[in-house]
């Protein structure tokens, strides 16, 4: 198993169909920012949706332990015009009626939900004026726990393999002595895990020009940061810190 030295916590909001869906993660070391990320999410709206199947969670990964927090079950939120909404474990939609003298009052749950412009109305006001949806996550009751050591710096990145637990912090390639270098783009070999991958050959020849390098080896710098550019793709995600997004 390929584990970070270093702990950090990754939200991620996401849904995957057929040629289409979205991404938003986000890569933090502490608990307050991750918090903000998934609550931000929340008010962009995709929930409106009624898509089945979004993931929507915190993880935490702390050395070798890693653990997942779903979060729609601890999930509140409310939208001018709509009664409050919860949902159960599938992220399916509780509530969200017309209030009285609202947009939608007098409107039925399934002309609602499924015959109006609602998941549009919620993303503009997420845009202009986001203070007006309102989001409760009961963070007691989804209970993310402290690293138990150090966390990652603002300035690196982290490497993740689908599907798996396996993960890789990527420190900054300047800061790093020519053993370490060296060290990384062998972890990043056994974090792709397969001999046939054509981007685990040329993580392969990367080391030969490491090995081959001086001391210093920083003019090997950009063309490390365009191999890694080519590895996030498929299951190898290589996440820089803050917001990362993908949609399509």
């Amino acid at each position: 198993m390929i584990v970070a030295v270093t702990g950090f916590y990754v939200f991620e909001g996401s849904f995957f169909q057929g040629g289409g869906g979205w991404e938003h993660i986000e890569l933090r070391n502490n608990l307050t920012d991750v918090r903000r990320a998934a609550e931000n999410y929340v008010r962009e709206g995709n929930w409106a949706l009624g898509i089945r199947g979004e993931t929507f969670q915190i993880r935490a990964y702390d050395g070798t332990d890693v653990v997942e927090y779903d979060l729609y079950p601890h999930t509140r939120v409310t939208v001018p015009g709509l009664t409050e909404v919860s949902f159960n474990a599938h992220g399916d939609r509780i509530g969200g009626s017309g209030v009285p003298g609202g947009p939608y009052d007098g409107l039925d749950e399934v002309t609602l939900w499924t015959r109006t412009h609602i998941a549009a109305d919620i993303s503009e006001l997420a845009v202009h004026t986001p203070e007006l949806i309102d989001v409760a996550i009961d963070w007691d009751a989804v209970g993310p726990r402290p690293l138990t050591g150090a966390s990652i710096a603002e300035s690196s990145r982290v490497a993740l393999h689908g599907g798996t637990d396996e993960h890789l912090v990527i420190d900054d390639f300047a800061t790093l002595s020519p053993q370490d270098r060296v060290g990384l783009v062998f972890g990043l070999i056994a974090l792709a895990d397969t001999d046939t991958d054509p981007e685990t050959e040329e993580l392969a020849e990367f080391v030969g020009r490491l090995l081959d390098a001086d001391e210093d080896g920083n003019e090997l710098g950009d063309e490390w940061e365009d191999l890694l550019g080519e590895l996030n793709c498929g299951e190898l995600r290589i996440l820089a810190y803050g917001y990362n997004s993908l949609s399509f």
